[in-house]
């Protein structure tokens, strides 16, 4: 009796586990995106940007998403007079 309890509860954590592993494998492949290669992104920072802020009026914006890969490197270019933070 002891024997066949052990044998279906192993057999339902082994079923569990097949299932589980199947749908993980099956979200993964719908969901994946394709990579890009690695580039540079360029991020802007002109000349008078400070001089807005001073002012009260919008500086340029800085993209609210960015998403890179591994190997992309991003280059923070600041044209302007004063460092930014």
């Amino acid at each position: 009796m002891r024997r066949t309890i052990h044998r279906r509860i192993g057999l339902a954590l082994m079923v569990g586990l097949a299932l589980g592993a199947a749908i993980n494998e099956v979200t993964f492949a719908l969901l994946r995106e394709e990579s890009r290669p690695a580039q540079e992104i360029i991020l802007l920072i002109p000349e008078g940007t400070a001089e807005l802020v001073a002012a009260g009026e919008q500086p340029p914006a800085i993209p609210s998403a960015m998403s890179f890969v591994a190997g992309d490197r991003l280059l923070v270019v600041n044209e302007d007079l004063v460092d930014h933070q």
